[in-house]
């Protein structure tokens, strides 16, 4: 997996120093034989998108800059790499199509992946069907063939766990949980659920 590029806050989204015109007007850099290797969401907490715009959230100038076109802010950002260079490049849709050489519907069709991830995290975050445990020292859901379980810690903050569908468990105890309970709802959910989907 290539190494990532150092990142830099900017304008209130994280993003890397771009060219002047993005990385289209680097000619040392190949203009085909890219391969897409991630996926992420660059606002998980904005409500999902649809073709006719943004419902709500942060502007399009706090989501990061499209790195070969330099112009297109995107959301759902494409992690491409190419074996003659060392970096990533995080890149929208279209210009995925550009670099990989894969029709535009392709890439739509793999999007929706990390699109109905942000639509499942709004439907979690949304859920009131949280109920006591058995021991009564915490709160489950049954979820989408998923039992998500928090718990109270003697620190003040939750812990967090969840049966998969294959009755095995993720306990992600190393994680610093925070105090608020809907916070730690969708954290539990993060865990469970990376942003960062491989392609």
């Amino acid at each position: 997996m290539p190494r990532d590029i150092q990142r830099t806050t900017t304008g209130g989204a994280q993003q890397r120093p771009l060219r002047p015109l993005g990385a289209v007007s680097d000619m040392s850099l190949p203009r085909m034989g890219w391969i897409c290797v991630c996926m992420y969401d660059a606002a998980p907490d904005r409500r999902p998108d649809d073709d006719d715009g943004w419902h709500d959230g942060p502007s399009d100038d706090a989501l990061p800059l499209c790195e070969w076109c330099g112009h297109q802010h995107i959301r759902y950002v494409h992690q491409l790499h190419h074996p003659d260079v060392p970096d990533v490049l995080e890149v929208g849709c279209v210009c995925v199509g550009r670099l990989t050489g894969e029709p535009v519907e392709t890439v739509k069709e793999r999007e929706k992946g990390v699109r109905n991830r942000s639509a499942r995290r709004e439907t979690f975050s949304q859920n009131n069907n949280w109920t006591p445990t058995a021991d009564k020292k915490g709160i489950r859901l049954r979820h989408m063939s998923h039992i998500y379980v928090l718990k109270p810690t003697r620190t003040g903050s939750w812990s967090g766990s969840c049966m998969l569908p294959d009755e095995t468990w993720i306990r992600p105890s190393e994680w610093s949980w925070p105090r608020d309970l809907e916070t730690a709802k969708l954290a539990l959910f993060d865990a469970v659920h990376p942003a960062r989907i491989a392609v």
